[in-house]
């Protein structure tokens, strides 16, 4: 078992008046998607106005490991690692905290397509 925090950005002013912080207990042997999931169930993330939100999910690490982008208009988060990658052997190596990341309204597909190629990132307000 391993506790994980996590966390999300803000996306107002309003919206960071208390922290997003959660922390949940899961398995090593946990798929990072079922992973993604749990966490959505507990850091939810806000809806935005327009339905179209942007959101990729990361290790709190140096460097960064990216495991999946989410966005308000697909139905399920896609993964950026294998889908053999569990919980032990990602975060087994050292930081327990996992991001989601706020990218505005950017195209969720170009956003998976850079972070998959590791390319530099659309900007968050095009």
């Amino acid at each position: 078992m391993l506790t994980l925090e996590i966390d999300r950005d803000s996306v107002h002013a309003g919206d960071d008046m208390s922290s997003h912080v959660v922390a949940i207990i899961v398995k090593d042997t946990m798929s990072i998607y079922q992973l993604l999931i749990e966490a959505l169930e507990v850091c939810t993330l806000p809806k935005i106005s327009g339905g179209k939100a942007t959101w990729f999910a990361y290790i709190d690490s140096e460097p960064k490991q990216y495991l999946g982008v989410v966005a308000q208009q697909w139905q399920a988060p896609k993964l950026l690692v294998h889908t053999s990658e569990t919980v032990g052997s990602i975060f087994g190596k050292g930081s327990s905290k996992l991001i989601f990341r706020y990218w505005c309204q950017s195209d969720p597909d170009k956003i998976y397509e850079a972070l998959a190629s590791n390319n530099e990132l659309p900007s968050r307000f095009s």
